[in-house]
């Protein structure tokens, strides 16, 4: 029987990660005694434990190997090669009174393992295909990204998408081997979405200087903190202010300021509470 010997065309052809699934799809090196085709593909089964009927009953032998980039699985292949012919040439298929089999003679169970072996060898990183999380990526956090790739709260979905295209490409060109991104663009619109809720937290508080035509009397000196327009706190300073509105909000003290504007119903100046 020839062999015939299927190439992995894409880098990441054999990495599969299913929505929910703790890991990557585990891959394998497949071997056909049936009809001698000998390819990698990544096992299609969610959990990966599960195996065709040609499998279990050894039609096709299955050798576990790393999620290889496609230039080293392919490389490899051609390594296993002499070992699959020796495999195919002392092979049979027989009808074991239930099932089709396949069986080994003594030299294809000897150039099995000799697959076994070379499946299971240390590869260098270069020839891997790794995933890092969009978590992992922005490894200082969702500041790291706003300040990196000047995210705000009126970044469009068009813009996100192509933020998160740039990371992906930067991820898979900048380190070792072909490292795939996941989810950037759904945390990065996570924290645009955060930034808008920020902003519209902040438009409801601003600083007062207490004045009796806001509820005062005319010997009440020094600032309130009013939200939607009804008192909060009496403030000594504008800093104190950013202490309590940083409390209440749970937004970082660190992001939020205190800026000159004119009060609407008084006409006299007073400050709005803002992000940096």
């Amino acid at each position: 029987m020839e062999l015939t010997i299927t190439p992995v065309a894409e880098p990441d052809e054999l990495f599969c990660h299913y929505p929910g699934q703790y890991s990557p799809q585990p891959v394998v090196l497949a071997l056909s005694l049936k009809d001698g085709t000998l390819g990698c593909h990544y096992n299609p089964n969610v959990g990966g434990n599960a195996m065709p009927m040609s499998v279990w009953h050894q039609r096709t032998l299955w050798f576990t190997i790393p999620t290889l980039t496609g230039s080293a699985a392919n490389a490899l292949m051609d390594r296993v090669a002499p070992l699959a012919r020796e495999i195919l040439a002392d092979c049979e298929i027989v009808w074991d009174g239930n099932n089709h089999v396949g069986q080994l003679g003594p030299r294809a169970i000897c150039a099995e393992g000799e697959i076994n072996v070379l499946c299971k060898e240390e590869f260098d990183p270069s020839e891997l295909v790794g995933e890092m999380t969009a978590e992992d990526w922005w490894i200082d956090g969702r500041q790291s990204a706003i300040d990196v790739l000047g995210l705000t709260a009126d970044t469009t979905d068009e813009q996100i998408a192509a933020m998160a295209d740039e990371q992906v490409t930067a991820a898979r060109e900048g380190g070792e081997g072909y490292t795939i991104l996941t989810g950037a663009r759904e945390y990065l619109t996570a924290i645009r979405d955060d930034l808008v809720w920020d902003r519209s937290e902040m438009d409801r508080w601003d600083v007062v200087t207490k004045h009796e035509s806001i509820g005062y009397s005319a010997e009440d000196t020094g600032l309130a903190l009013q939200r939607d327009g009804v008192w909060e706190h009496d403030v000594p300073t504008a800093a104190d202010a950013v202490a309590l509105v940083a409390r209440e909000t749970g937004i970082d003290k660190d992001r939020i300021r205190v800026v000159a504007s004119t009060n609407p119903v008084t006409a006299e100046p007073c400050w709005e509470v803002a992000l940096s």
